[in-house]
């Protein structure tokens, strides 16, 4: 059974990464990074200026969430990832969505 993938829930950390991560940009989201000591974690922030509705701002939180997902095992550091998803996710295939993490992150 595939390991569960961890979250950045405190607000320090998530703000830590905001502040101090490096910083990628693709036409899906805005990507932060920065090294752990842990494991790798990862927190999806899609505010009310994404979309006014709750269940396309879910929509988009999982979508980035599982794209994430598949690509973790592939990655051989600890991290800690920010991604702020714009509404292009919504309807971007979801190819493309792990094709902008991947690149992000490497």
């Amino acid at each position: 059974m595939e390991k569960r993938l961890e979250s950045l829930r405190k607000k320090e950390d998530i703000k830590y990464v905001l502040r101090r991560g490096a910083k990628n940009h693709s036409p899906l989201f805005r990507l932060h990074v920065v090294k752990n000591k842990t494991t790798t974690r990862l927190g999806v922030i899609v505010g009310k200026t994404v979309s006014k509705k709750a269940v396309e701002r879910n929509r988009i939180r999982r979508r980035t969430r599982e794209a994430f997902r598949r690509v973790a095992p592939t990655i051989n550091r600890n991290i800690d990832v920010v991604i702020l998803p714009t509404k292009k996710v919504l309807e971007a295939p979801f190819e493309d969505i792990v094709k902008y993490i991947v690149k992000s992150l490497t």
